[in-house]
């Protein structure tokens, strides 16, 4: 049911294409790179968050309490499972070269790159699990990693940044959520109308392919509630379980025939998608 992340792992065997999106309803060698000096220190957020972000310079290992596998500098996008004990495995996209595509590693020592740019540096063999173009015709690889959550910025974690975002903001109209819309790029389901969902996926470590995390569920352009796969913490919300460990959150002022019919609606398309 993904339409489209350019970070995410679609497959062992796909590369990475974007889709179409619907409209909004009515109602060996290293690359040749710019070499850029890695910060130990942390910088704000990128307009587009996305999703989770490394905490200024940060070393991943190949398993929990393991070895160093790479430094990756600071707001690298992650695409991580929810934190277990403290810590998230998750994977990382970058740059490769016909040989490092042929040979499905990374060399000891060479620089990561995506982009043009350099976000960090291979401390040991690191082993692509897959290749292929992104959206902007890069030849990249994934490769796994494991990142505590103190190394993540709290603010690239949707849930989190949904709660405050909430809290700092009186106004639940569309307009009122653009921003935030924005930052986590999230999309139009175009599905299940009258209601108006934007939504994004889960990691593609736990799925190759992942079902939704956080949906917005706007009821006649007014934030209503969210659903979430993980656990959720908004304010003046009550909360409703979901087919498939889904968890649903409506604000008290909530119509009870408005949840209702959305629940409904939600609960048969989950149920009806791989």
């Amino acid at each position: 049911m993904r339409k489209y992340l350019p970070f995410l792992l679609i497959g062992l065997l796909c590369s990475c294409a974007e889709n179409a999106k619907k409209p909004l309803p009515d109602a060996d060698s290293s690359l040749t790179v710019n070499e850029q000096s890695a910060s130990s220190t942390s910088s704000p957020l990128p307009d587009k968050i996305i999703a989770e972000r490394t905490n200024g310079t940060v070393t991943l290992l190949d398993t929990i309490d393991g070895k160093p596998l790479v430094s990756m500098n600071d707001n690298v996008l992650l695409d991580a499972t929810m934190p277990k004990n403290g810590w998230s495995e998750t994977s990382i996209e970058i740059a490769v070269n016909a040989a490092q595509e042929k040979s499905m590693i990374i060399k000891k020592g060479q620089a990561l790159t995506l982009a043009g740019k350099v976000v960090g540096k291979a401390l040991d063999d690191l082993h692509l699990v897959t290749t292929g173009e992104n959206m902007h015709g890069e030849l990249t690889g994934f490769f796994f990693g494991y990142v505590q959550k103190k190394d993540i910025k709290p603010g690239s974690v949707i849930e989190t940044a949904l709660a405050d975002y909430l809290r700092t903001h009186s106004g639940r109209l569309l307009p009122d959520m653009q921003p935030f819309i924005k930052q986590f790029q999230l999309e139009n389901t175009g599905i299940n109308a009258p209601f108006l969902e934007y939504q994004n996926y889960d990691n593609s470590v736990d799925d190759p392919s992942p079902l939704y995390r956080v949906v917005l569920v706007f009821y006649k352009n007014s934030l209503i509630g969210a659903v979430a796969a993980r656990p959720l913490q908004l304010a003046n919300t009550q909360s409703q379980p979901l087919e498939r460990g889904f968890t649903a959150y409506f604000f008290n002022d909530t119509d009870q025939k408005v949840k209702e019919e959305y629940v409904k609606l939600f609960n048969n398309f989950i149920t009806s998608v791989d």
